[in-house]
């Protein structure tokens, strides 16, 4: 499979040596231009015959050879690339005698390569000789929210499980593994009896582990601990680790997951269950395990081993339906097809699901071109699994994806990834490309993963807890997809010579050695973990290729100084460099030799916090001057009361972003006033800092006449700023105005801030609130939050034109009258004193979204009868205010505009006197938490656009309102506090429902009938909130709730009403 997947990572590189040869070629002069020329030319003529090359090794063993000399000499000049890069950005040109004569051995082992492609009688190709790249297909709404299917076919494997799960045991611990072969949903199943709601009630304590083929102790009991605790383990120890995990788990019942086990020695499983049962000697726990191994299993089982069965045809073809088509319609062409692509699935859902993921990209007249060729030759069971595999990943629509797939591979099995942090390595390495100017690199990474995933070869996984971000997507990968990856990769393991991307999850002693010996090559060198505790492995300053390191943390000892990271002269994108309180002098620091690192643009600089003594920070930043084109820094827990003269100058001129956090004793704001590039600055938590003054400005008129010849520069400060942050500052008194100053100094004008948008102001409780805007006049956004004396907004805002406005725990605000008539989003929170909105509030014509929560004394709303305002507005929420009584009809009747509405714990509230069918545009409603409000608001069934609903209901309600049957449009449906016993049959009209959540219904016991239940295809989600009746009827068992919900791949239960949607 390798040999037939070269030419993959061929083609990226040789992409790559074009583009950075024609930019080098620019800078370069004489003999050495010409021999750039010569090389731009020998890989012109490669990528002519690449395509023709590939075809042919299948067939071809010399062609095969062919293939591995050239990705040998193609990486051999991607190194080269990177010294003439890197010589040439430093502007050394007693180098490039040396660099030219290693491009001429290039050349010549180039020459060589070339005339082997004629004598293998490769066809060139008539694109110009780059790779062709087909079209990226579109990106529909349906495609871009694809989620982990529904469950197919394994009701009865669930419930057979579950039942024994739940039989009494007298052992302790009681292991019951799942056996069959790859791709048959081993995996998938046990997901859906660890997620089963009577599991929950049975164990105090769930535990999932994804194994694969490292079965050390100390590791399992790492990831029992991690899994229980939801965080990361510093632990080493194997006897503090297992205190740990006792601690969590004594006298408790626990159900633990052992998944993808491939261990057969008998000795390290009989450690791992002596070890667990001496943890807890309470009865009753269940270990299960899944393996393809019959021999592991059997050798771990204290019940029989279940074995899993193939999927029948009619559950084979629901998966490839459901890939293929999510809407639920298929065409005719597929239809016919049905008994084909059955025999291609040959009884494994991973195998329906590869063939629905590649058949979702292809029009419908390739789909029989596809079964006929492409299928031909597949063979049984899990072979075939492999070839459908590779099969999709030659179906990718670019070799950039390619690439980007098989990188993934640096990660282990089991390992979730972030759409986020997976763009922006892909970006760091060089994989994505713009197609057409100004578009963005984050834009494509995310629709490259998007792809992955809609190709199968991706799986959607779900993220909780600390390690998740809101907003970011994460998936990971089937052992066998993880197979092909690897093998698309190759060099990928830290054993291997030509090894480039590594990714560990920790160093130990063997991997340290290993590091050192075999990894000359290494670009890309990734850690998991808690990376601000991670002890560096000595002598990292040997991995002289390495490009992209998360970090670095400095240590005591020698080899884990600050000086390896001088000697990484090839680092580029970010880096991260803590614990410099290790540091101990300026001449120390300089030996990072971050001047010499001009692909270093993102820098980040950390001491450690609650530190004690004298400090040498000072020194030490000093030391730590960077190249000038870094474009970000970012600085915390530095406790020097001034900054180096390097952060104030025009040696940063690129500087774009700079954060400055808890930088506790410093006294003065560095100057920042004249660096022409700087966009974004933050300063949080500068405690000792008293006034925003002189200095902050840069107001010095001798440095400005020295760093800017332009008088229209010089008379400008902070020309590029967009956005300000000033954050957890108790001691700031004064902001200066300083027009006013210039003005009085040198009767001259200066711009100030001239295109500052946006300015965040929290908890700087003693600035004057006058003085906070005095300084920008175009802001368009402001949010000020935990300003003790701020009564009137007036005060503050008077004069200027914005469009955002976020008021938060400001407790003596009373007034917000002059916030301006061109806002467009207005926020009130938690201001406790506010008792009225502006009677001008109908005048604000552009305002889109009024946000008002936990204002407890505002009564009222004022709109004025008669008048008709908020023609804009579309999003109203209105939430935690004990007084109101109302909402106002004039503001809320016909508005066309509105696409949704919330209202929710105002207790109060009495009336919603709306009719719905005024808002036509309407696509969510959230009502709740409102006990007083006891009718449904008027015209709801026939509010056709409405998507998302949350209703709240009473105790002595035994019925849901009969207008929810006609909302056939509804995505997600919330009902609260309803005292319906049984929800209705005729909630299956609601097709198009994703999620379902009972929150607080207290009499209900049952959900619609199975037949009901089984229509709503598209339910993916059901959560039950304090409905304890209902949820002691999910037991699994032929007259229970079980058979209802088993295909619903995310289901969660709580004791407790969370109180709304």
């Amino acid at each position: 499979m390798a040999d037939a997947l070269v030419a993959v990572s061929i083609q990226i590189v040789l992409e790559k040596l074009v583009s950075a040869t024609t930019d080098v070629i620019g800078v370069a002069f004489g003999g050495f231009k010409e021999e750039l020329e010569k090389l731009k030319g020998s890989v012109a003529m490669i990528q002519a015959v690449m395509a023709d090359a590939e075809k042919k090794q299948v067939q071809n063993q010399d062609v095969q050879l062919w293939l591995k000399r050239l990705e040998g000499v193609a990486f051999d000049a991607d190194n080269l690339l990177d010294e003439i890069n890197y010589e040439f950005l430093r502007r050394r040109t007693e180098t490039q005698n040396r660099l030219k004569q290693k491009v001429k051995n290039l050349n010549m082992k180039l020459k060589s390569i070339n005339q082997e492609a004629v004598g293998f009688g490769l066809s060139r190709s008539q694109m110009g000789g780059g790779a062709y790249v087909s079209p990226l297909p579109a990106m529909s709404r349906e495609t871009d929210s694809i989620a982990r299917q529904n469950v197919v076919g394994r009701a009865t494997d669930a419930s057979n499980i579950v039942g024994t799960l739940l039989s009494s045991s007298a052992k302790v611990v009681s292991v019951i593994p799942i056996t069959g072969l790859g791709g048959l949903g081993k995996t998938t199943l046990a997901q859906l009896v660890y997620n089963v709601p009577e599991i929950d009630r049975q164990f105090d304590k769930k535990i999932w582990v994804c194994v694969s083929r490292n079965f050390e102790v100390t590791r399992l009991f790492k990831l029992i601990l991690e899994s229980l605790t939801k965080r990361k383990v510093d632990v080493e120890s194997r006897e503090s680790i297992v205190q740990e995990v006792r601690r969590e788990i004594e006298g408790k019942r626990y159900f633990l997951v052992l998944d993808d086990v491939w261990n057969e020695r008998s000795e390290l499983w009989e450690d791992f269950i002596h070890s667990l049962v001496g943890i807890s000697t309470t009865n009753g726990n269940w270990i299960l395990v899944t393996t393809r191994n019959i021999e592991v299993a059997t050798r771990v089982a204290t019940h029989p081993p279940y074995s899993l069965s193939k999927l029948g045809d009619d559950d084979c073809w629901s998966i490839v339906k459901e890939r293929v088509f999510p809407s639920g319609e298929v065409p005719k062409e597929l239809e016919v097809l049905k008994s084909r692509i059955i025999k291609r699935c040959q009884g494994l859902p991973l195998a329906a699901t590869v063939i629905g993921g590649l058949l979702r990209f292809k029009r419908k007249e390739e789909w029989l071109a596809i079964l006929e060729s492409g299928f031909a030759r597949l063979g049984g069971e899990e072979s075939s699994v492999m070839q459908l595999l590779k099969l999709s990943f030659d179906h990718l629509p670019s070799a950039p994806i390619k690439k980007c797939f098989a990188y993934c591979s640096i990660f282990g099995k089991g390992f979730v990834m972030s759409r986020q942090c997976l763009t922006l390595l892909w970006m760091a390495e060089g994989f994505l490309q713009p197609r057409f100017d100004n578009e963005v690199l984050e834009d494509i990474g995310k629709e490259h993963f998007d792809i992955l995933l809609q190709s199968s070869l991706f799986e959607e996984a779900a993220m909780f807890g600390p390690f998740s971000h809101k907003g970011d997507r994460y998936c990971t990968m089937h052992d066998f997809v993880h197979d092909l990856a690897q093998s698309v990769l190759r060099s990928n393991t830290i054993t291997d010579e030509n090894c480039r991307y590594l990714f560990l999850p920790s160093f130990d002693e063997e991997t340290q050695g290993n590091l050192k010996s075999r990894s000359s090559s290494l670009r890309t060198l990734l850690v998991n973990g808690t990376v601000d505790k991670f002890r560096m492995p000595k002598g990292m300053g040997q991995l002289t290729c390495l490009q992209t390191l998360q970090f670095f943390n400095i240590g005591k000892e020698e080899g884990c100084k600050i000086e390896e990271v001088g000697c990484l002269k090839n680092l580029r994108g970010q880096i991260v460099i803590r614990n410099l309180e290790f540091v101990n002098a300026k001449r120390e620091a300089h030996q990072a030799d971050l001047l010499s690192k001009p692909n270093l643009n993102d820098l980040a600089f950390e001491w450690g916090s609650g530190r004690e003594g004298d400090y040498n920070d000072e020194d030490v930043l000093e030391g730590l001057l960077p190249h000038p084109n870094l474009q970000s820094l970012y600085v915390k827990n530095y406790m020097g009361s001034q900054f180096p003269r390097w952060l104030m100058n025009m040696s940063i001129a690129k500087l774009v972003k700079l954060v400055l956090v808890d930088c506790k004793m410093c006294e003065d704001a560095p100057a920042l006033g004249r660096l022409p590039s700087l966009e974004f600055l933050a300063l949080d938590g500068l405690d000792k800092l008293t006034c925003l003054g002189r200095s902050f400005y840069d107001m010095d008129d001798r440095r400005a006449s020295r760093n800017n010849s332009s008088s229209e520069v010089s008379n400008t400060l902070f020309p590029a700023l967009k956005s300000l942050v000033l954050s957890k500052m108790p001691n700031l008194r004064e902001w200066m105005d300083a027009q006013a100053e210039s003005r009085r100094e040198s009767n001259e004008d200066v711009k100030v801030f001239p295109i500052l948008e946006d300015l965040t102001i929290k908890k700087c409780y003693r600035l004057p609130v006058k003085k906070i805007c005095s300084n920008a006049t175009n802001l368009s956004a402001v949010w000020i939050k935990g300003m003790a004396d701020l009564t009137h907004v007036q005060d503050v805002l008077n004069g200027l034109k914005l469009q955002s406005l976020i008021l938060e725990k400001c407790p003596e605000l009373v007034d917000i009258h002059g916030g301006g008539t061109s806002l467009r989003t207005l926020s009130i929170l938690e201001c406790e004193n506010i008792r009225k909105l502006p009677k001008d509030l109908h005048q604000l014509q552009n305002l889109d979204s009024l946000v008002i929560g936990g204002c407890h004394n505002l009564e009222t709303i004022p709109i004025p009868s008669g008048q008709k305002g908020l023609t804009s507005l579309k999003d109203l929420r209105i939430g935690y205010c004990n007084g109101l009584t109302s909402l106002p009809v004039e503001m809320l009747e016909a508005r066309s505009s509105l696409l949704s509405l919330m209202v929710c714990k105002c207790p109060n509230l009495v009336s919603f006197p709306i009719d719905l069918r005024q808002m036509p545009s309407l696509v969510s409603l959230a009502l709740f938490g409102c006990p007083k409000l006891t009718t449904i608001p008027k015209g709801l069934d026939q509010v056709s656009s409405l998507s998302i609903l949350s209703l709240v209901g009473q105790p002595q309600s035994d019925s849901l309102p009969v207008q929810l049957q006609y909302l056939t449009s509804l995505t997600a449906l919330g009902l609260h506090g309803f005292g319906v016993e049984v929800l209705p049959d005729w909630l299956a009209n609601l097709a198009s429902l994703e999620e379902l959540r009972l929150d607080g219904c207290e009499k209900l016991q049952h959900l619609p009938s199975t037949a009901a239940m089984r229509r709503l295809t598209k339910l993916k989600f059901l959560g039950s909130f304090g409905c304890s009746l209902l949820e002691k009827n999910f037991t699994p068992g032929a007259t229970s709730e079980w058979p209802k919900i088993f295909n619903i791949s995310h289901i969660q239960f709580a004791d407790k009403p969370i109180g709304g949607y």
